[in-house]
């Protein structure tokens, strides 16, 4: 029987590992892709040959706006037609996913150029992130170094663009953050109430463990809401003390968690 078990935590372990190893294998992807499109669409050459492959990209860039759009919005169907027939929603689902990701990925470098390149630079390698926490650790350890990524992402958005002219947008991002930082306390409270599950379709839906570290939680949301705060009335200089806290914060969060795994 233990045999049986080891082998089945094993596989499972083995899954997710290589799934994980999926997201970093497409994260790397992305990144070539970004840094040609870097050299070769925001900073080509003056030359002919240059600004013709410029304009090809454009177009190209336009054109995958539009199909991964309808890829997404196909394989959200698709996962909800599955969902009424109690099929598998794993492959819809991925390509609903993988079909919202390219769209992003297409709308920031059409929408904002140069600006949405240096954005993605940073998110890309955030989200392999991500995926690697999700995968390899505990549910609410990827909750936790998810919400402080979120803050480190408001905290650049800032110093990078707070006297810009995306700054009344950068203002929205963090006041909606701080909102659902908020939010995120009072699920978190019923969560706690409910021993980590919340009712479901008649029955329970288990979202968090029974011996979740709820504290842990609480304490990075009020974190959160005070970096999203202090993004919005504090003067920008400060966002750069503000980034080294929060890396330092998600290190402890994962060599706690880490150690909760040993």
């Amino acid at each position: 029987m233990d045999k049986k078990l080891n082998a089945e935590k094993a596989r499972q372990e083995d899954s997710a590992l290589n799934k994980a190893l999926l997201w970093v294998a497409g994260a790397i992807i992305l990144e070539i892709m970004l840094v040609l499109i870097d050299r070769y669409y925001i900073n080509f050459y003056t030359d002919e040959q240059s600004i013709a492959i410029a304009l090809g990209i454009g177009t190209a860039v336009r054109a995958c706006c539009v199909l991964f759009l309808v890829v997404c919005i196909a394989g959200a169907v698709w996962t909800w037609m599955w969902t009424k027939r109690e099929r598998s929603r794993l492959l819809p689902w991925g390509v609903t996913l993988a079909g919202g990701a390219l769209f992003l990925f297409c709308a920031l470098i059409w929408r904002f150029n140069d600006d949405g390149v240096a954005l993605l630079y940073v998110l890309i390698p955030a989200a392999a992130v991500l995926a690697l926490v999700y995968y390899l650790y505990q549910r609410e350890c990827f909750f936790a170094v998810a919400l402080t990524g979120l803050g480190l992402l408001g905290m650049w958005l800032v110093r990078k663009g707070s006297y810009g002219p995306y700054a009344t947008l950068i203002d929205v991002y963090l006041a909606v953050m701080a909102v659902v930082s908020v939010a995120l306390m009072v699920a978190l409270w019923r969560l706690q109430k409910g021993q980590g599950t919340v009712p479901w379709k008649g029955g329970t839906l288990r979202v968090l463990h029974k011996k979740t570290n709820y504290p842990l939680l609480y304490v990075t949301c009020v974190m959160m809401l005070a970096v999203f705060l202090a993004g919005l009335f504090l003067a920008p200089a400060m966002t750069y003390y503000l980034i080294f806290a929060l890396i330092a914060w998600a290190f402890i969060l994962v060599v706690y968690y880490t150690v909760q795994l040993l």
